[in-house]
């Protein structure tokens, strides 16, 4: 998987996921350059040396998430039977957690705050909470943005029709509601048998509507500048509350 392959920044994911029999390795060759300035952050944005470097290791973490889940779907993996605010949804939230609660022990990092460092992947996690929050309240944000954009529906669970920018969030609500482990290796795992939408209703004890109609309710109420609830986004090593061997 190189510049010349089609799809390279998908990086991790797999390269050569959707051949039969599928390529059983994963690999990542990036551009230098891209490593330099990745999505253009430096020369467009103005950010940091570092900030440059905590995109790359999201991307790094977010991509090997979709290998892991890949795995789950065997020879299904090509297409993975997963609703995209999920599949998007989770391989978003992790890195997020996982920078969070390790930034201070790379060198990259050393003389920043949480918040320098996370900038440049859209923010701290109880800022970008809050500030998605007032976008769907409509106290911040474009005017013109469509309606459906604040709205988590079925038109997530498909990469053509999506519209909803807060995936991310979406899944860490719905692992408050029931677990981590739910969320990232139980409905995973009996997807493959039951489908995506039964191992969701077997795991989460509703449908998938029934959990729109929930999260969306919840992004519109209280103060939207208050802090996510306690244990929305849990501290600690990602291992003390994930067993991905289960």
């Amino acid at each position: 998987l190189t510049l010349d392959t089609e799809g390279w920044t998908g990086c991790l994911n797999g390269a050569g996921y959707e051949k039969d029999p599928p390529e059983p390795y994963d690999v990542c060759i990036w551009d230098y350059e891209f490593m330099l300035n990745p999505h253009d952050w430096v020369t467009i944005n103005g950010g940091t040396e570092a900030q440059a470097k905590a995109i790359v290791y999201f991307s790094y973490a977010h991509e090997y998430l979709h290998a892991v889940h890949r795995r789950y779907f065997l020879d299904k993996g090509g297409n993975m039977p997963a609703y995209m605010w999920w599949a998007e949804g989770v391989a978003n939230i992790i890195p997020d957690l996982w920078l969070r609660n390790n930034w201070e022990k790379l060198s990259a990092f050393t003389g920043l705050t949480y918040e320098e460092v996370a900038e440049g992947v859209g923010g701290g996690l109880n800022e970008k909470f809050k500030s998605e929050r007032r976008h769907i309240m409509g106290l911040e944000g474009m005017p013109d943005t469509p309606p459906e954009n604040y709205l988590l529906s079925s038109n997530d669970e498909s990469y053509e029709t999506t519209s909803y920018w807060y995936i991310g969030t979406a899944c860490a609500h719905l692992a408050y509601l029931k677990s981590y482990q739910t969320v990232l290796v139980s409905i995973p795992k009996d997807a493959y048998e039951l489908g995506f939408e039964g191992s969701f209703i077997k795991h989460v004890g509703m449908t998938p509507q029934e959990f729109y109609d929930i999260h969306n309710t919840f992004m519109r109420q209280g103060d939207p500048n208050d802090d996510p609830p306690e244990g929305f986004y849990p501290e600690g090593d990602i291992k003390e509350y994930i067993d991905f061997w289960d």
